[in-house]
């Protein structure tokens, strides 16, 4: 089959000035899919003829079944009412959201939905800015992991550990950065989660499997970074160890060369 690249979305407005984004389709995608399609279909059904091997796997027969879903895949009805589904099902979430489509501007053709700025679930998965608030943190006081004093020369090779024992069970699903910096006694610039909003986003590093961990347990995040680029380029590594009773329960290590980036 052809391979052709689905437009871009188009960010807008509707006529109540909402927000929105309109993804279509390519004018030419389904004429062509289903040229394709018919081409398959005949040869499927002229093997079924002469191969005994193709007569038992019914290749005709997959070919149309492919055929329908496909073109049900080209057909923005079916992902709207799917967008609606997931938001069904997700509303107990507080902190996701599913974009809704926006019915008066959608066909079959056209998918108008809301416009959501945020960070993508998929993001979740790597290291990424986000946008953290208080509520999405585990109750326990932040740790440091660094120190800079900016009237000394800095290495640009950077590590530290940062260490909790919980006082209640939560599910752990990665851990959010964040600076602090005091320009003269009194003067601060923060990203922290827990203070008024900036710019600046926080820095969120997953775990390879969410953490359920216990009251009591003990959690060490070491982190090490090079941020000085050069023929060493950019790098970040993040481990976890999860100790219970004395004994280690769990460890996990990533870094941002293995495709934790988002």
């Amino acid at each position: 089959m052809s391979e052709r690249q689905a437009p871009a979305p188009v960010r807008g407005r509707d006529r109540e000035r909402r927000a929105v984004d309109v993804r279509g389709v390519d004018p030419e995608a389904g004429g062509q899919a289903a040229d394709d399609l018919e081409v398959l279909e005949s040869v499927a059904t002229l093997a079924e003829r002469v191969s005994a091997t193709a007569a038992r796997y019914e290749a005709g027969r997959l070919i149309r079944e492919f055929r329908a879903t496909l073109l049900r895949e080209l057909d923005y009805r079916m992902e709207a009412e799917n967008l609606r589904a997931l938001g069904r099902n997700l509303r107990r979430f507080e902190r996701l959201f599913v974009p809704q489509p926006v019915a008066d501007y959608s066909t079959s053709r056209v998918l108008t939905m809301d416009y959501v700025a945020g960070t993508k679930v998929t993001a979740l998965s790597r290291m990424a800015h986000a946008e953290m608030a208080a509520a999405d943190l585990a109750d326990v006081q932040p740790a440091p992991w660094d120190a800079l004093e900016f009237d000394r020369d800095i290495e640009s090779r950077r590590a530290g550990r940062a260490a909790w024992t919980l006082s209640s069970s939560a599910t752990i699903f990665g851990f959010a950065l964040w600076w602090e910096c005091t320009l003269v006694p009194g003067v601060v610039l923060s990203t922290s989660p827990f203070g008024a909003r900036t710019h600046w986003d926080q820095i969120y590093l997953p775990l390879l499997e969410p953490l359920a961990v216990r009251a009591g347990d003990e959690l060490a995040l070491d982190v090490s970074s090079e941020t000085g680029g050069g023929e060493g380029g950019i790098d970040v590594r993040w481990s976890v160890e999860q100790r219970r009773g004395g004994a280690a329960v769990s460890h996990q290590s990533l870094d941002i060369g293995s495709g934790f980036l988002g």
